[in-house]
């Protein structure tokens, strides 16, 4: 699983970006795609991913995402590119970018 957490700053309403650059809302992304956002206690917000999720990209070795975010204080929106190494071929590892890369549970 791909996992990273926003600080309460970060607006709800994250989009995955595809393959072509266009962005999806998480929330209007079908359940077989492995994605979700939510809010923890702390009112961090949490998304996931699935290490073989509909937007995850492999590239030499990583796991990469990307992912549009926007702050409460304004209309912009930023890309943040989260990158983790393959743990499925690759001995574990930490993560790059501080995301949290761990094995599917099973």
């Amino acid at each position: 699983e791909i996992r990273a957490l926003f600080r309460p700053g970060v607006r709800d309403g994250l989009r995955v970006m595809d393959e072509s650059g266009a962005s999806v809302p998480v929330r209007d992304v079908p359940a077989h795609c492995g994605v979700s956002e939510h809010r923890d206690r702390g009112g961090q917000l949490a998304f996931s991913s699935a290490v073989d999720g509909c937007f995850v990209n492999k590239e030499a070795g990583s796991l990469a995402l990307a992912l549009g975010v926007r702050l409460h204080s304004g209309e912009r929106w930023y890309q943040v590119n989260i990158t983790c190494p393959d743990t499925l071929t690759q001995p574990q590892g930490e993560c790059v970018s501080g995301c949290i890369c761990a094995e599917p549970s099973v």
